[in-house]
């Protein structure tokens, strides 16, 4: 098996390679002497603190949610939709799905990037709602994992 390179500047990165040079350097040098186990524990303490980091650091400057996990339409009663936050305002509401009249309406939380969406979604009549899943969506976009992508009237069938 080919070596890796690591020197005193890769070790100033935080990248894939520099951490894989790390714990293969722990591993060569562990791997001679009988407390192996305590820093393969420590390896994995570190490598859980580096993905913990890039999660924060996602948090903070992502821009778009990631990990698409489903895709679906909806229809109901938008029944609120306003604009929240301190620093990064996003569009939130929800939309009452189900029978409203006999009580088995289920309340749907959605969040509204698109501001033309709007005025489709706050109409006093029911809507259907296209939407998108994701299983990371950073806080500034919005606090939850659906994304509205469009909407359209419903028509009443009479």
């Amino acid at each position: 098996m080919k070596r890796m390179n690591c020197n005193k500047i890769d070790l100033m990165l935080i990248n894939p390679k520099t951490l894989i040079c790390i714990i293969l350097e722990f591993i060569r040098e562990k791997n001679k002497t009988e407390n192996f186990t305590g820093y393969v524990i420590t390896m994995l303490i570190i490598l859980t603190l580096w993905f913990v980091i890039a999660l924060f650091i996602f948090n903070i400057i992502g821009n778009k949610p990631i990990f698409e996990y489903s895709k679906g339409e909806i229809t109901g009663k938008a029944v609120k939709l306003s604009t929240k936050g301190l620093i990064f305002k996003t569009t939130e509401g929800y939309l009452m799905t189900g029978g409203i009249d006999n009580g088995t309406a289920t309340k749907w939380e959605f969040t509204v990037i698109d501001n033309k969406l709007t005025k489709c979604i706050n109409s006093n009549n029911d809507v259907i709602l296209t939407y998108t899943q994701y299983l990371l969506v950073p806080y500034r976009i919005g606090n939850t994992h659906y994304i509205v992508t469009n909407c359209k009237e419903k028509k009443d069938k009479k």
